[in-house]
């Protein structure tokens, strides 16, 4: 399990923990905390998220699969290696594609750049990436007539995506959050599928309630 906590829910900066349970069932620590970075409006819970606010979105999530601009350190989890053709849309525009990984663009495809993210552009930061389990759709699929990966239990269009830990930049987030790019190596390879991995983020009053 990962936890990200902070006091508050204005916080903008924030402690990662990872906890692993040992031979007694008890959660340990499995390495030193970790100072991370949120949204730059904070955390808000996950359920009255919306999109473009800059914040973080706060409670439990899945850790699905990981992505990086860097080659696979060695992840547990599905990792795919970016190329210049790899695509991050949350167009509310295109309900079937929001939230959704494309390996490339269609050339009917008409994202808006402000709700699309070429992810090579981002080389620094998406060195390394976990995909946070928020507001992600299921049933995603190839077609044939689109020519893109389409959900057929759609997200949520109005409460964002392209929430991910990620490597740190300059400053604050637009509502991921990011670590130094040794704490994010380190975190993708230590996450394992066969362990149910889960994150839990938000203030700590807040998260103890999960």
């Amino acid at each position: 399990m990962i936890t990200i906590s902070s006091p508050s829910f204005a916080s903008t900066s924030g402690t990662l923990k990872a906890w692993r349970r040992d031979a007694r069932a008890e959660w340990v620590l499995a390495r030193r905390p970790v100072q991370v970075v949120l949204g730059y409006r904070g955390w808000v819970k996950a359920k009255a998220r919306n999109q473009s606010t800059g914040t973080t979105p706060a409670g439990r999530f899945r850790l699905p699969y990981a992505f990086g601009n860097s080659p696979d350190p060695g992840a547990q989890l599905s990792y795919r290696h970016v190329d210049a053709g790899d695509w991050w849309p949350y167009e509310p525009r295109d309900a079937a594609t929001y939230n959704v990984y494309q390996p490339h663009r269609a050339a009917r495809t008409r994202w808006r750049a402000d709700y699309a993210e070429r992810l090579a552009s981002y080389g620094g930061q998406y060195g390394y990436a976990l995909v946070v389990g928020f507001n992600l759709p299921s049933g995603v699929h190839y077609s044939k007539q689109r020519r893109q990966w389409v959900a057929r239990n759609q997200a949520d269009t109005t409460r964002g995506g392209g929430i991910f830990l990620h490597v740190r930049g300059d400053g604050l987030t637009a509502g991921c959050v990011a670590m130094s790019r040794r704490n994010m190596r380190w975190v993708v390879r230590w996450v394992r599928p066969g362990a149910q991995p889960r994150l839990v983020m938000g203030p700590h009053a807040y998260i103890v309630t999960l």
